[in-house]
């Protein structure tokens, strides 16, 4: 004792303090942890020993989602409060389970926990009051009569109803009514139960319950006008050399920086040969846009173009020929040279004696020049 005083005190009042916070700490730690364990031994000695969790062996007999409580549904592995809750909350809403398939309804409830463990799990007997005294009140329908509607031999024709009946009987929720009319209204009517399934909320026990309380029957309503047939247009195809910026506006989906490179990029090159030249530009359009126009556009005819458009080699300036792109200002130049010293092109095999032309160049120009 008295060597653990004299080292005390040879800790500043800093560090003194720290020790103190952590030797507080410590003993608040056990006893949280003994009372803690008081009252687990505590419930086990009160006869709550039928509440233990399905892993340690409780629960002989399958668990009724009808009738646990919330200790019951907690004693389930992976089941907390916050979950037990829930379920409770949902049971009474609805009144009971009617199958034990609906436990996934609730959140965080998930299918492979459900898997594990539904052989624990059961619906006990089931009651559910499907009409509310305040939709009853409220639409001024009387209990025996709505009684007399949801008899077994009649059933409500989907494809005449309104919401007031569907919601009026409680077959569905008010949110879900109004999508279900929501797509009759979209399609016209219903001509079978996959168009219903379409609908992503309505889950399989609600399609069930449907199709016990309602039929699909003569369709009387006309479809909407989005889902009529649309007449194709005409199609107008556009001529690619010769049509100006207003034409090619007329093409469905193209932007006006397209429509402004493809005219830049045709006054340098003269006019196109074939439709895929576009796609040599510098900044060219995406594979699947392009697919898009192409079918737009006319095919290419050489003889429709003016005679100004072609490049007549023999006249045609160092200006002129370099702005070409398959020529370029340095061919250009030594183009001007070659016909200064040695007189004009007579055909393209005379082009082919000046130096430095990569191959290629003179096949892909060929359809550009005139020797006249």
């Amino acid at each position: 004792m008295l060597s653990a005083v004299k080292s005390w005190c040879r800790y500043s009042s800093r560090q003194q303090t720290a020790l103190a916070l952590l030797l507080w700490i410590q003993f608040c730690t056990e006893v949280y942890h003994q009372f803690c364990f008081e009252r687990q031994v505590f419930a086990f000695t009160s006869g709550q020993t039928d509440r233990m969790p399905l892993s340690t062996g409780g629960f002989q007999s399958p668990l009724d989602l009808n009738q646990a409580d919330s200790l019951d549904l907690e004693s389930l592995p992976g089941i907390g409060p916050v979950l037990a809750r829930r379920i409770l909350r949902y049971r009474k809403a609805k009144g009971c389970f009617k199958y034990p398939e609906e436990l996934l309804q609730v959140y965080g409830i998930s299918e492979a926990w459900y898997a594990a463990h539904k052989a624990h799990l059961k619906a006990g007997p089931c009651q559910r009051q499907r009409i509310k005294k305040r939709y009853v009140k409220k639409s001024g329908y009387s209990e025996t009569k709505a009684s007399v509607m949801l008899r077994p031999d009649y059933k409500i024709n989907l494809n005449e109803t309104d919401s007031l009946e569907l919601v009026k009987y409680h077959i569905l929720p008010p949110w879900l009514v109004r999508m279900v009319l929501r797509e009759r209204a979209y399609n016209g009517c219903f001509t079978g139960w996959n168009q219903l399934e379409r609908i992503g909320p309505l889950t399989l026990q609600q399609l069930d319950t449907l199709k016990q309380y309602a039929e699909l029957g003569q369709c009387r309503q006309k479809m909407s006008p989005r889902r009529l047939p649309k007449q194709e247009k005409e199609r107008i195809l556009i001529n690619l050399n010769l049509s100006d910026s207003a034409a090619f506006k007329q093409i469905p989906g193209i932007s006006s920086g397209l429509i402004r490179k493809i005219i830049g990029f045709r006054s340098r090159m003269r006019f196109f040969i074939t439709l895929d030249q576009v796609l040599e530009m510098k900044y060219p359009p995406a594979l699947d846009e392009w697919a898009e126009i192409l079918p737009y556009l006319a095919p290419v005819r050489l003889e429709e173009l003016p005679d100004s458009l072609f490049l007549h080699i023999n006249s045609a300036d160092e200006a002129v020929l370099g702005r070409h792109p398959y020529i370029g200002y340095s061919l250009a130049s030594r183009i001007i040279n070659y016909r200064n010293q040695h007189g004009k092109f007579v055909s393209l095999k005379s082009m082919g004696k000046i130096y430095g032309v990569k191959p290629g160049t003179w096949e892909k120009l060929s359809p550009y020049l005139r020797f006249e």
